[in-house]
């Protein structure tokens, strides 16, 4: 029994260290600890992931924790220091909300869900917006819909609109007059998953006949579909 108990305590010990070099950009501590086997699913001390708490300006960091499989999708259900509440929020929630946009990239590129919401209902896209990141935002609304409430009633955009900038206004009188739908963001997604296998198209013949397929194409503000029959 007690030496179980001192192998958990060397693990845990262990994930605190690479939750703590994640936290303060140390690449090359994150790299051995994962290389001499230290789970990089690990909960620390408060709960949390190495993901969950690494340094949002180093992008490589990002990919060295997702290549070696940690889950950008995990929830914040720590209590320790939140008053109380869990937040629910994940890492794709902190980096839109700190503006990083090369290290949010890398998250979507392995997987990231941007429709999942905190506790209060916010998605990745309302914590940008709330943070003033235009650019973040315009990025988001590439794979899903900008037409999402939390629990106060409020969408991306409504926070957005507070933003004293011409382009930013127009962009989102653009984004309420032609709302996505759920077909071109159903197609966006299956994008995504493709680009993070280093595809960049795919047939249709088994699932549709009519449709042989999908080339994906994005410009700046939207994603278009243009399909073959």
């Amino acid at each position: 029994m007690e030496r179980m108990k001192d192998q958990n305590r060397k693990r845990r010990n262990s994930v605190d260290e690479l939750t703590s070099a994640a936290a303060v950009g140390d690449l090359d501590q994150v790299k051995y600890l994962l290389s001499v086997g230290v789970d990089v699913n690990g909960r620390n001390s408060y709960g949390r992931t190495a993901i969950q708490v690494m340094a949002h300006n180093i992008p490589e960091l990002a990919t060295v924790l997702l290549h070696a499989g940690a889950n950008p999708n995990v929830q914040d259900i720590s209590t320790q220091d939140t008053g109380g509440l869990s937040t629910y929020r994940t890492i794709c929630h902190d980096v839109a909300a700190s503006g990083y946009l090369d290290t949010l990239h890398v998250l979507l590129k392995y997987g990231t869900d941007t429709n999942m919401v905190d506790r209060w209902g916010n998605t990745p896209a309302h914590s940008a917006a709330k943070a003033g990141h235009f650019k973040i935002v315009q990025y988001l609304a590439c794979g899903m819909a900008m037409t999402a409430v939390n629990t106060l009633g409020s969408t991306p955009l409504d926070y957005l609109a507070d933003l004293d900038d011409v382009a930013c206004q127009q962009w989102i009188d653009k984004q309420r007059s032609h709302p996505k739908d759920l077909r071109t963001l159903s197609v966006i997604k299956v994008r995504q998953l493709l680009e993070s296998q280093g595809l960049r198209e795919i047939r249709y013949s088994r699932f549709r006949r009519s449709l042989k397929k999908l080339i994906l194409l994005q410009d700046e503000d939207q994603m278009k579909v243009v399909t073959e029959g």
